[in-house]
């Protein structure tokens, strides 16, 4: 018993520093980042986006129901993430690597795995997620203008192939080749 109780606090620690470290990222954000994150706002309003900021920092907004986030990592020039995730079930860790390391290579997307364990009412659950990122250099917000079309369509596709290659039973690597 006194395992177990140490266990969930060293866990619900470890959950903490994470969750801070990520608050602290986004929420310190500088002047020129702050000022870029404002402008991709008014330009997805303006796109008819409803996007908001998240509870870690992110710009998050819905594209035909489905839910992306934007992040902005460094300045000088701006690194840029758009990020989406998929909840993959039946998970098979070697069959979601194969899958997208080709989808990552055929769309030019980065494809990457989270696993994220939780209790809740004393109930352990675990969810395995597929994270589909396009990561872009930028210098001002009319480089984001301009690629923010072409990225979410790689984007959809990529998901879409994703999906479908990891839950098709007779998936074949060489399909892209």
């Amino acid at each position: 018993m006194k395992n177990i109780i140490k266990i969930k606090k060293s866990l619900l620690i470890l959950v903490c520093y994470f969750i801070s470290v990520s608050l602290w990222s986004q929420t310190n954000l500088n002047t020129a980042q702050r000022q870029l994150q404002n402008d991709v706002i008014s330009f997805l309003k303006n796109e008819g986006f409803q996007p908001s900021i998240d509870d870690d920092g992110d710009v998050s907004f819905k594209k035909e129901g489905v839910s992306f986030f934007i992040r902005i990592l460094s300045n000088s020039p701006f690194l840029l993430r758009i990020s989406h995730y998929i909840t993959i079930t039946n998970y098979n860790k070697l069959r979601a690597l194969l899958v997208g390391e080709e989808v990552n290579k055929y769309y030019g997307i980065k494809v990457g795995f989270d696993t994220i364990e939780f209790e809740v009412l004393g109930a352990k659950s675990v969810v395995n997620q597929a994270v589909i990122r396009f990561e872009m250099y930028l210098g001002n917000i009319d480089y984001f203008k301009q690629m923010f079309s072409k990225a979410m369509d790689q984007m959809q596709l990529a998901s879409k192939e994703f999906r479908e290659d990891y839950n098709n039973s007779n998936y074949d690597p060489n399909k892209y080749r």
